[in-house]
């Protein structure tokens, strides 16, 4: 792509920032038929990221080599380019490093096509600042796919969590996706929402979150816009809303400290079995949500960890027969044996088998479709959520009207 076409489709696409945002109609998945399906032998794989530059490109390219080495491809070449600590990217770099790896404007020297892999975390999908970028995403997409490319997109950001524009995974062979945080959240609340069922009448209601979730600002960002949706009136705040309907909200931060997460308030030298704690517990139900942000190594998340799950664990037979109902959710553990009622959810687990299949099978839409497991634009959309006999998590997507109408109004929230 010359500096010329970036220029061009960049101002062409200032035309339609401001209606953007009303955008909601989507087109019928794959909306263009690909080219006579043949086998690629050569890989073009661009990585986008907010993570080291040098070690996600490095680790790219330790994959593609080892597809070389077992003859899946020929040839291969990666490109990496980062997103800002405020996941912005420069859209004119963007376009030329991507014509680096894909000459767009001579795409006669492709005359067997190829096979494009584009893997993101996704994060400059989920902001407007970058919501031009669909756009040239869609234009490339479609042009490489009405020339015989295949197309795989891997990305770490839940669909429904786009800002707006996302037609372009029409031109997509298949989309993998790797948000079992979303996934996860979305049950968690979901599953709240329909114990109390759609009249939002949040009686006796308490929810403990670990030190974790509170760090990632989960209240603000995730439980309020939640609670947002049963509002009487634009004068009444979800925190004021919570205090009316007797909701309370608990962060475990350490054995002897405690935060209300509607007031701030922090509660020092305290312990489960303190008064000032009890009150939490002496509810309807209790909801406990959990997450581990480490890995199986890192000794000293695991055991906050620990200390988390310890408490829970307690404070199920500390206040037995005192609350009605008490659940937990934990997104990712490692440490230990679980020996209490737990709905557990594990990050994404490796996709290479699912590469070596894109890239070695005769018709990827036929093919794969074994991989299309989730509700997506895409016509192959593949979550890489594990499934087993006492899998909690579903799609809540292709479920009723009623949870549809949740996820929207709840993914609204969170915009605002």
């Amino acid at each position: 792509m010359t500096k010329k076409r970036i220029f061009t489709w960049l101002a062409a696409l200032v035309l339609f920032v401001s209606a953007m945002i009303s955008f909601v109609a989507l087109p019928k998945k794959n909306v263009a038929s690909a080219a006579e399906a043949q086998v690629p032998k050569d890989l073009y794989y661009f990585r986008v990221t907010n993570l080291s530059l040098d070690e996600e490109e490095a680790e790219a390219d330790t994959l593609c080599a080892s597809l070389k080495r077992m003859g899946v491809i020929n040839s291969y070449v990666v490109k990496a380019v980062s997103t800002t600590d405020n996941n912005i990217i420069d859209l004119i770099a963007y376009g030329e490093l991507f014509d680096g790896l894909i000459d767009l404007d001579h795409l006669e020297n492709y005359p067997n096509g190829g096979a494009l892999i584009y893997d993101t975390d996704g994060t400059e999908l989920s902001s407007g600042v970058n919501a031009m970028i669909t756009y040239y995403l869609e234009e490339t997409f479609e042009t490489l796919h009405n020339h015989g490319f295949r197309i795989m997109f891997i990305c770490g950001t839940d669909e429904y969590n786009f800002y707006a524009h996302k037609t372009f995974l029409g031109y997509v062979d298949i989309h993998i996706n790797k948000d079992i945080y979303t996934t996860f959240y979305t049950n968690v609340l979901y599953a709240i929402y329909l114990f109390y069922g759609s009249s939002f009448e949040w009686s006796k209601l308490t929810i403990l979150l670990s030190e974790s979730l509170y760090k990632s600002e989960f209240i603000s960002k995730i439980l309020m816009p939640m609670f947002s949706q049963g509002l009487p009136d634009s004068e009444t705040g979800p925190r004021d809303y919570c205090a009316m309907n007797n909701v309370k909200i608990l962060v475990y931060y350490n054995d002897t400290m405690f935060i209300d997460g509607l007031t701030g308030e922090i509660l020092q030298n305290v312990n489960i079995y303190s008064n000032e704690i009890s009150e939490y517990f002496e509810r309807q139900k209790v909801v406990a949500i959990g997450a581990n942000w480490g890995s199986a190594y890192d000794v000293e998340l695991n055991a906050a960890d620990d200390h988390w799950l310890n408490m829970i664990s307690e404070a199920m037979g500390v206040y037995e027969g005192r609350y009605e109902d008490m659940t937990l959710y934990q997104y990712e553990h490692y440490p230990k044996t679980l020996y209490l009622p737990v709905y557990l959810a594990n990050g994404p687990y490796d996709i290479t088998y699912i590469i070596e299949d894109f890239l070695s099978c005769e018709d990827p839409q036929q093919d794969l479709m074994q991989y299309d497991n989730w509700t997506g634009l895409c016509e192959i959309t593949h979550k890489t959520l594990k499934s087993g006999p006492n899998g909690w998590m579903y799609d809540i997507y292709c479920g009723d009207g009623e949870g549809l109408s949740f996820l929207g109004a709840l993914f609204e929230e969170m915009r605002s």
